[in-house]
């Protein structure tokens, strides 16, 4: 058996793509399954070097080919479908019905380039497929309906169905809520599996000095993320000292007017670009606090990397109420705070209740820490995807 990890986002080592496939391939090798990478054409040199890949996929599951208000969504299906087929089939000559093909960032673009991809296969080389969903995408955008987009996803699936059989596939999502919609949506089950998260070795923790609480805002700098609501979070907090890393480049382009105050800030580290694990780590251990100033009305259902890394570590965190995150913390994994209402207000009085309760919240967070480790992790992921097609420990020459 030969596992097949194709991730058409994975460009460079911000976010879950790198660190998803990255822990995927790594533990697939730990356990004795020989396992290829294919990437994003674009991918930096580094990163294909890093994981032996190969970069054949044109577009990433964000990429829009067309921007068409109306027949956009069904174009974009349908070429960048297309586009992910044609990733897949550069290796058709290696699958084998024995492999195991991995997606670790699915959306219905990916579900429809799968089945088109294998429909060009003889079915008796057709390889075990594993589709692991992320994106809540198929709702009305800040609502919990369906939208058009669902009725794509439902397709793709159908056109996956023809090709291959239901035993023969597993689709997973990253939490109970999101699996449960996607079950209506796509009419196949949907298995709640844990995030496949690589986690770093423990670093030591910021040790309290007298200096100022210090709040890492991490990870991809988008909208959705409230990235645009930073200047004001930090003009609203002059006490505390931000650690905000910026990426990719341009994302200060949210900032509009409030750029150059935010760059002149006496109480802020931007951190540009990209960063490499180790790197990343290491700022992460720096923090008192990481903030996730998100939309929840955009990221109710989604998994969250920078979450889940912060809980790992052991650091108290501000999270949307009403999300995935929020689910956590509620029940005992992790320790912080929660807020309501996505506004620079509404998130600084949450800030502000962490910083007042930060050594209960810290003292928390540390505890929970070793109990989100194992369970969320690309080891108990794979456990439940190897366990699935019944594939135990001593068929694929996992280590004593």
């Amino acid at each position: 058996m030969r596992a097949w990890i194709l991730d058409n986002g994975l460009l460079d080592h911000t976010g879950h793509h790198y660190n998803n496939s990255a822990g995927l391939r790594d533990e697939c090798l730990r356990r004795g399954i020989p396992t290829r990478c294919l990437v994003h054409r674009h991918a930096q040199p580094l990163v294909v070097r890093a994981l032996g890949a190969q970069a054949v996929f044109d577009f990433g599951p964000y990429d829009l080919a067309s921007m068409d208000p109306l027949a956009g969504p069904l174009e974009n299906l349908i070429l960048q479908g297309r586009s992910f087929a044609e990733g897949m089939l550069t290796v058709k000559t290696e699958l084998a019905a024995d492999d195991l093909m991995l997606v670790p960032t699915t959306l219905q673009k990916e579900v429809y380039g799968c089945a088109l991809g294998l429909a060009q296969l003889a079915p008796e080389l057709r390889p075990r497929l594993v589709l692991n969903f992320v994106v809540e995408n198929f709702f009305a955008p800040g609502t919990r309906t369906l939208g058009p987009m669902a009725s794509l996803y439902r397709f793709a699936t159908r056109q996956l169905g023809r090709v291959l059989p239901a035993e023969r596939m597993l689709l997973t999502a990253n939490g109970t809520e999101l699996a449960r919609w996607l079950t209506e949506v796509l009419a196949l089950p949907v298995s709640a599996l844990p995030i496949p998260k690589a986690y770093l070795p423990d670093a030591p923790s910021h040790a309290a000095d007298g200096s100022p609480t210090l709040v890492a805002i991490l990870g991809h700098s988008r909208a959705e993320k409230g990235f645009h609501l930073v200047p004001e979070l930090v003009a609203r907090h002059p006490q505390l000292r931000f650690l905000i890393q910026v990426s990719p480049a341009g994302a200060e382009s949210l900032w509009k007017n409030g750029a150059g105050a935010l760059q002149s800030a006496r109480n802020a580290e931007l951190v540009q670009g990209t960063l490499e694990p180790d790197a990343y780590h290491a700022l992460l251990s720096r923090a008192d606090v990481v903030l996730m100033p998100y939309d929840p009305a955009l990221m109710s259902l989604r998994s969250s990397g920078v979450f889940s890394e912060a809980v790992a570590a052991g650091k108290v965190t501000v999270v949307p109420a009403g999300t995935w995150m929020a689910g956590h913390l509620a029940e005992g994994r992790g320790a912080g705070v929660t807020f309501d209402e996505f506004s620079a207000p509404g998130i600084s009085a949450a800030l502000d209740e962490a910083v007042a309760r930060l050594p209960q919240l810290s003292a928390g967070a540390l505890a929970s820490a070793p109990a989100w480790r194992a369970p969320q992790s690309t080891a108990a992921y794979l456990d439940r995807v190897l366990e699935r097609f019944g594939l135990g420990a001593a068929a694929v020459g996992h280590p004593a």
